[in-house]
């Protein structure tokens, strides 16, 4: 590599100049869906001691809980950490998922459906979800805080975090996490229920490669490990090393005196001593029920329903490609059915997971929550024709579970609204909603018990009302019972009263009673309530089930449990009734409530148990091993908490270095400083590159603003190049484009949208080294129309894997205002289709055509790869510039890999672009943001082509054996250092015979 080329690409890298690109709200024209709310929120400010909670108006019951919880653990959480909040932090409170991943402020780099909050480390604001579990939102609260902690702790608050050279993390991943997961719910069944998975499957990652789900569980088992093997002060003196020393990984070998690997292995003993025992002594799945192949083993499964016979079973899978609805013939051998489809792009944008399947009597239709692009809806589908009926839920801002009625009259419904999660009934087949419960309490997972009643998960405790109550403390450890609702009464009916947290499956046909999950002994099974109250188990098994379902006459049962990599495996067996065992069942290690000995303490060995973490000192009681919380706060400690509309707050989102590669200048740098409200509905950048001079310097000021659906932008600018006659040529043509811009982006759905701008454009250009020579000016309004459809969505990755993007854009101006005569129309046409090939191998193709007419049409120029850091020209290539008009509107032809930048210019151009991509590994050295010692390499094979027609003479004598047609053929490496997407490609020049002389090619970017 050119010594220059290394230094530009490591002076970038160090400095943090080239930004990668995130995936947007789709409205920065650059891919990504449009994030559109459903409805417009109006803001509240929710304003305590310690921070701005901002909440929709009508869910002010979330800033309230979320007060009372800030108000118990922020003290204790800022004496763990070593560090205080910043005065009035901003917490962004959202009542639905939906709202959350329309309107959070912070780019995210995957679906927003599938996360319940973040923190945004470059302004320290905190985005949480409600999802229907309000002990669920304050853990994830309390999640967030920690982060928060974590980063004034380490230095990445205040006027540091805006600069590139900070350090976005300190902490491994695994241990950052891990420790804001372990504060926010400690230890127990919701994360041993992920792990105990994969141990049993002997398929539990070290630390350093945990990823999804597993991450966050077993994450807090890392942390519980050191706690109970190097003792509670094992963490502050962790977080004390950590700021010292400024490496994580460093300071876990200060702190326990082992190298990675050591801990690794130590770590994951002690998970095989608390869990490989208790196989042997539980029951297996594989003992009642045989594994049911029905997807991938990352898809999750959900919704498992079987229809009123018994021969068919209905579910929900959900992978990357979108969601779908099932169905298997369980009387033939032959694969699922496929009834539902839905994605980006599809008129159903998902599927809803949860229990949210169910049949009606007669075995034809099955009804399904799912989401349109902008509402609720239940989706009724023939099963054997695939023909759907679709029904509204307006009351709902997201459905979480759904019950059809025995007669198939009515189905119950469970869903989101306001920020409270509550039941209606819904008529058939008019589709009338009614609402059942209006509270604060969180009431789930209904089954009918007959045609008049139900019964359902509710953490209500005694309050036995349909509405109103107070809000529950969050010292309230907030146990599901259950209840049964009564349709013609006003009040409720307690059924069980238990600290374990218990849910309906569905009520046996004669009055045989109520078949539930729970978690009793810290793992759920099945068990049987009966109708005079006592409680049997009908299984014991060694991995917690995740959902049950069981066919009409009881005679079939379909189990859905974690698989070992945070996926989940469907099982299908006979006779769940058949046998029943005594409760208690033995408890696990983690459990909280469960009595007696830990079935893992009782089978150890002497040795085993002094040798475990986990085992050790167990003695006769659970409270030896399982967490205590600290004694809690008071509960009146709300005082000064005030409510006010929303008033807007602007703050710093990013301050320092910044880069762009242009195609025919290289690499330009620019200091830009950018800025929004706390919302992000109002944005500002300004950036210069600060030059000698202001005719010779670039610089820019845009601001930004959507109040709801459309954005509006306006424009200043001023760029300044030195611009040589040919492409060997000492520069002396000093060119100026100025001028302004305003537009507007009018999404009409989350993948659709029109772009409409005007542009004032003022080009002039002199000749340097003669100052007699006349100053050329031209000026132009340049009108700009673009139709966009973008369903091209990331899964876990910077890149797309499926879907599309097209779009056209048509601009043009009628005449010039003054100066050099300009009429011209243009259109373009830019086409990328994703595709996963199979085996891992992802496929990407983009076809872009564009074309122009005119006195003076607009010209484009073939430009190698998008990013390139260092372009070159061919001895044979014609520099673009030629005129005014070439340098505001001449626009690059990417990606023609094998060639240098302008090999071909003209008014009309069809490119097209075909590349597989697939992992290569990882290579095993530190870098900065990157998992200790480990950057993930993928390697591409591409082939290029591009024609561009009505160029110069001197190209057209150029042409080889394929005429204006260049061909590019070659592979590279793909990874992301510091942040920065680097490619590195090797490509060959084809003239329809013979490779040429092969070009290496560096570039910047994530996608073509």
């Amino acid at each position: 590599m050119p010594r220059l080329l290394t230094f530009v690409v490591c002076a970038l890298v160090a400095a943090g100049a080239v930004q990668a690109q995130v995936w947007p709200d789709g409205l920065d024209g650059r891919p990504g869906p449009n994030r559109l709310p459903a409805h417009p929120l109006n803001w509240q400010t929710v304003s305590t001691p310690d921070l701005d909670l901002y909440v929709p108006a009508g869910a002010e019951a979330l800033a309230e809980d979320a007060a009372a919880v800030v108000a118990e653990v922020l003290p204790q959480l800022e004496a763990f950490v070593g560090a205080r909040l910043p005065p009035r932090l901003p917490v962004l409170l959202y009542p639905a998922p939906r709202t959350f991943a329309a309107s959070v402020p912070v780019r995210l780099g995957r679906e927003a459906d599938a996360l319940e909050g973040l923190t945004d480390r470059d302004r320290g604001r905190i985005a949480v979800a409600f999802t229907g579990d309000r002990r669920t939102f304050r853990q994830t609260l309390v999640h967030e805080l920690v982060h928060a902690l974590l980063r004034v702790r380490y230095g990445d608050a205040g006027l540091r975090a805006l600069l590139p050279l900070r350090r976005r993390s300190v902490l491994p991943v695994w241990v950052e996490e891990g420790l804001a997961e372990y504060a926010a719910v400690g230890y127990g069944p919701s994360s041993d229920h992920l792990v105990r998975a994969a141990v049993a499957a002997g398929a539990l990652p070290p630390p350093e490669r945990l990823r999804g789900p597993l991450l966050y569980a077993a994450g807090a088992g890392f942390v519980h490990f050191l706690v109970r093997e190097f003792g509670p002060e094992a963490l502050p003196t962790l977080l004390d090393a950590a700021a010292h020393t400024g490496d994580g990984t460093t300071a876990l070998a200060i702190v326990t005196g082992l190298g990675e690997r050591d801990l690794a292995e130590r770590w994951q003993n002690a998970f095989d001593d608390a869990v490989l025992p208790e196989i042997a002594a539980r029951e297996r799945l594989g003992e009642r029920a045989r594994e049911t192949p029905v997807a991938g083993p990352n898809a999750l499964l959900s919704g498992a329903a079987f229809s009123p016979s018994g021969d068919r079973l209905a579910l929900v899978v959900e992978d990357g490609s979108g969601s779908r609805l099932v169905v298997l013939d369980l009387a033939e051998t032959l694969p699922p059915k496929t009834l539902l489809t839905a994605g980006p792009g599809l008129p159903l944008d998902a599927l809803h997971g949860g229990r949210t399947v169910a049949w009606t009597p007669d075995g034809r239709r099955l009804a399904v929550a799912a989401a349109e692009p902008e509402r609720e809806v239940v989706v009724l589908v023939d099963a054997a024709s695939g023909t759907t009926t679709t029904l509204a839920t307006d009351v709902f801002d997201r459905l979480t579970a759904l019950a059809m009625n025995p007669d198939g009259s009515a189905l119950a419904l469970a869903g989101l609204r306001r920020g409270q999660s509550d039941l209606a009934v819904m008529t058939l087949p008019q589709g009338r909603i009614e609402p059942l419960t209006d509270d604060l309490y969180d009431d789930a997972a209904p089954v009918w018990l007959g045609t008049t009643s139900l019964a359902f998960a509710s953490d209500r405790g005694d309050r036995l009302t349909r509405s109103g109550g107070p809000l529950p403390s969050p010292r309230d450890p907030l146990p599901r019972d259950l209840y049964r609702l009564d349709l013609a009464r006003p009040t409720l009916d307690r059924l069980t009263d238990t600290p374990d947290d218990e849910r309906p499956v569905t009520a046996l046909p004669g009055d045989g009673g109520l078949v539930l999950l729970s978690d009793a002994n810290g793992l759920a099974n099945l068990y049987v309530r009966r109708p005079g109250g006592q409680v049997e188990a009908l299984s014991d098994l060694y991995v917690g089930l995740d959902d049950a379902a069981l066919s009409a006459d009881g005679l079939r049962a379909a189990y859905l449990a974690p698989g070992p990599n945070g996926g989940s495996r469907l099982w299908l067996g006979r006779q769940p009734l058949a046998q029943t065992l005594p409760v208690p069942l033995a408890p696990t290690v983690f459990a909280r409530t469960a009595p007696g000995v830990p079935l893992a303490v009782r089978l150890a060995t002497d040795a085993r148990r002094a040798r475990s973490p986990f085992l050790r000192g167990a003695g006769d009681s659970l409270a030896a091993i399982a967490e205590t919380p600290d004694e809690a706060l008071p509960y009146d400690s709300l005082f000064g908490v005030t409510r006010r509309p929303y008033r807007l707050r602007f703050g710093l989102d990013a301050l320092g270095a910044s880069a762009e590669v242009d195609p025919l200048f290289g690499v330009q740098a620019r200091v830009e400083m950018r800025a929004s409200d706390v919302l992000g509905r109002h944005r500002l950048r300004v950036a210069s590159n600060l030059l000698l001079d202001l005719r010779s310097s670039d610089y820019e000021a845009m601001y930004a603003f959507q109040p709801f659906r459309r954005r509006y932008t306006g424009r200043i600018f001023h760029t300044a190049r030195f611009v040589p006659d040919a492409p060997d040529a000492l520069a002396r043509q000093r060119y100026r484009h100025y001028g302004g811009s305003v537009g507007v982006a009018w999404p009409f759905s989350p993948y659709d949208r029109v772009e409409a701008g005007l542009l004032l454009s003022v080009v002039s250009r002199r000749d340097v080294f003669d100052p007699a020579a006349p100053l050329e000016v031209r000026s132009a309004l340049v009108p700009r129309l673009a139709v966009v459809r973008d369903v091209a969505l990331p899964e876990d990755a910077p890149v797309p894997r499926r879907g599309s993007r097209l779009e056209l854009v048509v601009e043009g101006t009628p005449a010039a205002l003054s100066g050099t005569r300009t009429r011209f129309v243009a259109a373009r046409l830019d086409a990328r289709f994703y595709r996963p090939l199979g085996a891992g191998v992802d496929g990407a193709f983009r076809l872009t055509g564009s074309t122009s007419f005119g006195p003076t049409p607009a010209r484009v120029f073939t430009a190698g790869a998008p990013g390139w850091l260092t372009p070159r020209f061919d001895s044979l290539a014609v520099f673009p510039v030629q005129t005014l008009n070439d340098f505001a509107l001449a626009t690059p032809l990417a990606p023609v890999r094998g060639y240098g930048v302008a090999r071909r210019t003209g008014p009309h151009a069809l490119a097209l672009a075909v590349e597989a991509r697939f992992p290569l590994g990882v290579l095993l050295v530190p870098l900065p943001d990157a998992p200790p010692g480990l950057v993930r390499l993928n390697a591409a094979l591409f082939a290029d082509g591009a024609a561009v027609v009505g160029g110069s003479e001197a190209e057209a004598q150029d042409n080889g054996r394929l005429g204006p047609v260049l061909v590019g053929v070659g592979g590279g490496l793909r990874t992301t250092v510091a942040r920065l997407p680097i490619r590195l490609d090797v490509a060959w020049p084809f003239d329809g015979l013979a490779l040429g002389t092969p070009m290496l090619v560096v570039s910047t970017g994530w996608d073509f």
